[in-house]
């Protein structure tokens, strides 16, 4: 079963609310399904493409559960919970296979994806290693290549 339109409508949907941003988007609109038939150990990009929209998708879970808390029910909610839920188990794996350069590339990407990206902090999952990338990146994001146009 394709999930993705259900994803890119929740996506328009939290764009709306200004939950995330028009960046973010745009990497729920890369085409998962060919990055993971096709992923590699040594395909670092694709990985951390693949790692960039699993964790907006696990985000976009919880703030979606908040969000119908506050606006009533919708339909979309709980097979985007199980989404959600398959995806937070993967995140670290994917995470483990990417080196410094990528881990920082991965962090200004997640940071960007979101309206209000450091305050959502504490819900990202974190690589091991992930404080000695956020020491180089010092603000500097080199993410772009990693959106399909």
């Amino acid at each position: 079963m394709n999930d993705c339109p259900l994803i890119v409508s929740v996506g328009e949907l939290m764009v709306k609310e200004k939950i995330i941003t028009d960046f973010g988007l745009k990497i729920l609109h890369n085409n998962i399904e060919s990055d993971m038939e096709t992923l590699t150990a040594d395909d670092k990009e694709k990985i951390t493409r693949t790692a960039l929209y699993f964790t907006i998708v696990y985000n976009m879970a919880l703030l979606f559960s908040g969000y119908c808390g506050e606006h009533g029910p919708d339909p979309r909610l709980d097979r985007l919970r199980q989404i959600g839920a398959m995806v937070h188990d993967y995140i670290p794996k994917l995470l483990n296979g990417l080196d410094d350069k990528h881990l920082e590339i991965y962090h200004g990407a997640k940071v960007k994806a979101f309206e209000h990206g450091s305050l959502f902090e504490d819900y990202l999952p974190h690589h091991p290693e992930e404080q000695k990338c956020l020491d180089i990146i010092n603000g500097v994001t080199k993410d772009e290549k990693y959106v399909e146009v």
